[in-house]
């Protein structure tokens, strides 16, 4: 045994890598029990195992089955559906230069401030209006546009789970959120709420990502503003991204205690705003339209009849309505985050996961609290109930009876799922779903 041997420390056998199952390799996380497998799982760069294609695609045709067997017949063309149809109808016929007349009838219609979304939300009218080029100019062409994001979601979660937590963990959250009902319900309609959810995952995603890879440079922080810049022109609310990554990147901090470079934080805020403002004020055709504009939509809902009557209440109006919507699922996610404030979890990705909802509801107080601008958190929450529930029948690799046991839960969570969607979106024909009908919905109050 040479010198440079001897020198070496040995690795103890507690903190050896265990061998792969599966394309899944061990992380760090409360080494002391087998039970926290689930938790460490992470997949390498192995392809997709035949089975995970068979039940991913199974998620994919479950949630399009769902939605294209249940078509919507009842669109609300003097709501926000018909206005997001005007606006897709015009960009398609007279190209994004219509864009600053949109702006301009905007502020002189003394109603559009008040009641309708703004021509500010330059994301989902450009995608709406090339769907109405292809499609035509009817409200299924923009539904078209709500189910391609919703199955672009299932496939972004499994990908990013896979990644992160192992192939079991990702095809359960994935099998889990393909009938979720809020999800299954919004991708019905001719609404940006889908695409608005897929987008704030894939930025927070990107920004989890970012901070707990080995290495990441600036040209990938650069393409995270691009999508940052792309989701704030979404929604007036998705600016409440910014607190929330720069509270991720905190938490990344004081974990890992080390400095941040500036990067990171630029590339979450200061800079994809910047980029925001500019194509906002470009499409507006100044910059002084687009802020009355942004100003106006900021201010509606005090003065907007529909959302004092059935956007107010409390904080805890978001728990209330998932509960209404998924309660299981729900319960598992309370009892999850019950369980992680005890537990020593080392791996930063599934605090910050859970954490998400958290950051948002008290970000999100202060305005109208309506359960679909909240549909982002529909994922976190389902990947918390699946962790708890790997622990609850300690699923680990290479355990076919305890992987038994999990399907056997999460099959019978979407079947509740299943027919919650049914009973109150396809039956019940709601078109938004606030405290009020959902309240209705179930039978706690009469109709």
């Amino acid at each position: 045994m040479d010198a440079s041997t001897e020198a070496r420390p040995l690795t103890p056998p507690a903190a050896r890598p265990i061998a792969p199952y599966g394309g899944v390799r061990e992380l760090q996380v409360d080494v002391a029990s087998r039970r926290d497998a689930p938790l460490r799982a992470s997949a390498v760069a192995t392809p997709v195992s035949r089975p995970a294609w068979v039940l991913l695609l199974l998620a994919l045709a479950l949630a399009a089955r769902s939605v294209v067997a249940h078509p919507t017949t009842s669109w609300r063309g003097r709501a926000d559906e018909g206005c997001y149809l005007r606006y897709a109808t015009r960009i398609a016929a007279q190209g994004p230069g219509a864009f600053p007349a949109l702006f301009r009838e905007y502020l002189d219609d003394p109603l559009a401030p008040q009641l309708f979304p703004s021509p500010i939300r330059l994301t989902p009218i450009a995608l709406d209006a090339l769907s109405v080029l292809f499609s035509g100019a009817d409200f299924a062409s923009l539904a078209d546009v709500s189910l391609v994001a919703f199955l672009a979601l299932l496939v972004l979660v499994f990908a990013a789970l896979r990644r992160s937590h192992g192939e079991r963990t990702a095809l359960a959250v994935t099998l889990l959120l393909s009938v979720s009902p809020l999800h299954l319900a919004m991708a019905r309609r001719a609404l940006a709420d889908n695409l608005n959810a897929t987008l704030l995952l894939t930025c927070l995603w990107l920004c989890v990502h970012g901070l707990t890879a080995d290495k990441t440079s600036p040209r990938w922080w650069v393409g995270v503003g691009v999508a940052y810049a792309v989701t704030f022109l979404a929604r007036e609310l998705n600016l409440i991204l910014i607190p929330i990554s720069l509270a991720l990147i905190a938490g990344h901090v004081v974990l890992r205690r080390r400095p941040i470079h500036v990067w990171p934080v630029a590339c979450v805020s200061l800079l994809p705003l910047l980029a925001a403002v500019a194509l906002a004020a470009l499409a507006a055709g100044g910059l002084g339209t687009a802020w009355a504009v942004f100003s106006a939509t900021i201010g509606q809902p005090a003065h907007n009849e529909y959302a004092i009557l059935y956007g107010n209440g409390p904080w805890f109006r978001y728990v209330v309505d998932y509960l209404l919507l998924s309660p299981w699922t729900t319960l598992l996610y309370l009892v999850w985050l019950g369980y992680l404030v005890g537990a020593r979890v080392g791996d930063e990705r599934v605090v910050a996961w859970a954490v998400v909802p958290i950051l948002f509801v008290a970000l999100a107080t202060p305005f109208a609290k309506f359960v679909r601008w909240a549909l982002l958190l529909d994922a976190p929450l389902r990947l918390g109930t699946v962790l708890l529930l790997q622990r609850l029948v300690g699923d680990q690799a290479g355990d076919r009876w305890a992987t038994a046991r999990l399907g056997v839960l999460v099959a019978a969570l979407m079947w509740i799922d299943l027919r919650t969607f049914h009973e109150i979106f396809v039956v019940g024909d709601i078109y938004d779903p606030t405290s009020a009908l959902l309240l209705a919905g179930r039978g706690f109050v009469p109709k």
